[in-house]
């Protein structure tokens, strides 16, 4: 789960964009095919959206703003007017799916 958690974060943050981009450049310093690293973080930030495009727009206003904005589950469970267990929930399944989908 911890991956899972740091993938979704190192997505909105924009690491997984900046590891792509690094990865090319890297490949194309060193002269090399071996792109190995590239594949992977594609593939990671592939199944990160993969999951967000599962989710309703309020769902992933509640993941963004959890994950980007660092805001508790109280703070956006007052804003959008959602319950709090129901974020977490959301956030387990988001996680979980996730996983599976980075497992496979």
């Amino acid at each position: 789960m911890k991956r899972a958690e740091q993938l979704i974060k190192d997505y909105f943050n924009g690491r997984l964009d900046v590891n792509i981009k690094c990865s090319k450049l890297q490949m194309d310093y060193l002269k090399t095919d071996d792109d190995t690293k590239l594949k992977a973080y594609e593939a990671q930030k592939t199944a990160v959206e993969e999951v967000l495009l599962t989710l309703t727009p309020v769902q992933l206003q509640a993941i963004t703003m959890h994950d980007k904005d660092n805001m508790t589950w109280q703070n956006i469970s007052d804003k959008l007017g959602v319950k709090r267990y129901v974020l977490e929930n959301l956030k387990s399944k988001v996680l979980k799916e996730l996983n599976t989908r980075l497992e496979a």
